[in-house]
């Protein structure tokens, strides 16, 4: 549509001298493919979003239509272990009949981390985006988990990696619902490069890219 191309050609002038944008428009407008179309007309090869888990496959469907080539790859679980009757890893997805389905490449965190990102490339040249649902995101979790044990008890929390005991920083408490924030500190699985490129996608979408 003329008011999507008009908006990706807008934001990547824009983030010819920036590092961060955002997209905020009514429901359908197209704001997932406005993002998809701005990482693909700014060259991206790894780009790595964190949306709301019910239009997790939603962005995987309109990664494949947009972007030529690219490999999908849903992460549907931060943590080693997890439910084994549950998809459990990164599991790559494509599209059959209009359905999104696991289908392809399956690794674990740990091996994704090992391959790092020089590892990665070799083994899948192409552009390759990584979906993470909210939900499944660890940060997300233990940022929920501190939320109900706070509001259970009343007290201030603790941060639990800051050895001291004291109240958890602000910062910590809103990542939940500001994902780029969210996004730098889990990208380090895919070895994202030291400056990415982030774009918030209103509602509580986010997605970077390198």
């Amino acid at each position: 549509m003329p008011a999507q191309a008009i908006a990706i050609g807008g934001l990547a002038k824009y983030l010819r001298s920036e590092r961060a944008a955002r997209i905020v428009a009514e429901c359908g407008a197209g704001k997932t493919y406005m993002a998809l179309g701005l990482a693909h007309v700014l060259q991206a090869r790894t780009i790595l979003a964190m949306c709301p888990s019910h239009i997790a496959k939603k962005w995987a469907r309109e990664a494949i239509q947009t972007i030529p080539f690219v490999r999908i790859f849903l992460v549907e679980d931060m943590r080693n272990g997890g439910d084994p009757r549950q998809p459990h890893g990164v599991l790559e997805v494509c599209l059959r009949k209009g359905r999104v389905v696991y289908e392809g490449m399956q690794l674990s965190l740990a091996e994704l981390r090992h391959l790092g990102r020089t590892g990665w490339m070799q083994r899948v040249p192409r552009c390759t985006v990584f979906i993470i649902p909210k939900d499944k995101g660890k940060l997300y979790n233990l940022i929920q988990e501190d939320d109900k044990q706070e509001g259970s008890t009343g007290q201030s929390e603790s941060h639990p990696g800051n050895g001291s005991g004291g109240p958890r920083p602000q910062r910590y408490r809103d990542t939940a619902d500001k994902a780029p924030d969210a996004l730098a500190r889990t990208a380090v699985f895919v070895q994202a490069c030291s400056d990415p490129v982030a774009v918030e996608i209103d509602p509580g979408a986010s997605m970077m890219f390198t």
